[in-house]
């Protein structure tokens, strides 16, 4: 650290770290960062979170700066911008530099979608346990572990009498409480002993 280094409260910056984020520059921009960050920040003070994409290839690699208002984008940033976000006030999320893109839930690429699956992409790192516990991950695990055999059977809901006439053994898959997934294709249903996907073109056992 410089001797005009400034000490601040820690700030987490995120950088992607999967291989279409890396294709675009992501490597170079975080180890620029990190060298810049050196010479301005006491160690320690900034963490460099290593996340997945969010999806925006056009914006890679995507810089974001967690704040207590959610977190700000950056993007598309080569590492020869980092010196130019840093002086204009990155670390503070501020919005003056042209690559800023506000809150990126704000973004409307995101704002219109609602994640599922994917909804933990692109904001922890992929690769820390505590991170992802931090984001709900395990909590059906332990939600169920602390559930009785029988509870868990009970879980499994039949489909919606009315549209199960033809398939009495037919059960949805749970997404959420109160909610359920409805497939094109139902899965799965019952003959007999022997549990059948039902395909377009009829029932497959497995």
């Amino acid at each position: 650290m410089s001797a005009g280094a400034v000490k601040r409260a820690a700030t987490r910056v995120f950088v992607p770290r999967d291989s279409g984020a890396l294709s675009l520059g992501a490597e170079q921009v975080a180890v620029a960062l990190k060298l810049a960050l050196a010479e301005r920040i006491e160690r320690g003070a900034v963490q460099i979170v290593r996340n997945g994409s969010r999806g925006l290839y056009w914006l890679e690699p995507l810089v974001e700066v967690e704040t207590a208002a959610g977190r700000f984008a950056y993007g598309p940033v080569a590492a020869a911008d980092v010196a130019g976000l840093l002086d204009s006030g990155l670390l503070d999320a501020r919005q003056a530099h042209t690559l800023a893109l506000g809150r990126t839930e704000d973004i409307p690429f995101l704002r219109q979608q609602q994640r599922l699956t994917f909804a933990r992409a692109g904001v922890i790192d992929p690769l820390d346990l505590d991170d992802y516990r931090a984001s709900g991950g395990y909590r059906g695990l332990e939600r169920a572990l602390d559930m009785s055999a029988q509870a868990l059977v009970d879980e499994i809901k039949p489909y919606p009498n009315d549209r199960n006439a033809d398939n009495p053994e037919m059960y949805l898959a749970i997404i959420k409480p109160g909610t359920y997934l409805d497939f094109g294709n139902y899965v799965p249903f019952k003959d007999g002993k022997t549990y059948f996907e039902l395909q377009k073109n009829g029932p497959k056992g497995h």
